[in-house]
């Protein structure tokens, strides 16, 4: 392998061509930052956000969990009702993974859960618009339904 460094540029030769491939296919998916592969997590493929609009907030947590998971919870729910304000600007429904599990299944089959809690931000017609994870701020779900209004 040789790289030929021109003017702050770096031009790679001799490399085989499915190494070609792979490196413009990371650049084009880590090139921004690692924005790619969240911009694509973030769409829908039942509904396109720019057709949609928020309509209400599902939370999923567990009823039954260690304690480190619970503050997660807590911390997350009290994020959820600052952002909202009183009264709540949206509905917020409240499904436990480990005793709701089939309607859990309808949110989490789209958009799989890696963490408790999930936050799922849905339109009339019950389609996923975003998704966050884990013990959330504020601002980070005011950010989302800012966007989403």
């Amino acid at each position: 392998m040789k790289a030929v460094l021109s003017r702050g540029a770096c031009v790679i030769d001799a490399l085989p061509g499915f190494l070609t491939v792979l490196v413009l296919l990371l650049s084009v998916t880590v090139g921004c930052g690692g924005r790619g592969r969240d911009a694509a997590l973030s769409s829908n493929a039942t509904s396109p956000v720019s057709a949609s609009s928020l309509a209400r907030i599902i939370l999923v947590d567990e009823e039954e969990c260690c304690n480190c998971t619970r503050d997660r919870i807590n911390a997350t729910v009290g994020a959820l009702n600052e952002a909202l304000g009183q009264p709540p600007a949206f509905p917020v429904e409240r499904l436990h993974k480990d005793t709701q599990p089939e309607m859990v299944a309808a949110y989490s089959t789209f958009r799989p859960i890696m963490v408790i809690p999930a936050v799922y931000f849905v339109d009339a017609n019950d389609a996923i618009l975003d998704m966050l994870q884990g013990e959330l701020k504020s601002e980070q779900i005011t950010a989302v339904i800012n966007r989403l209004k």
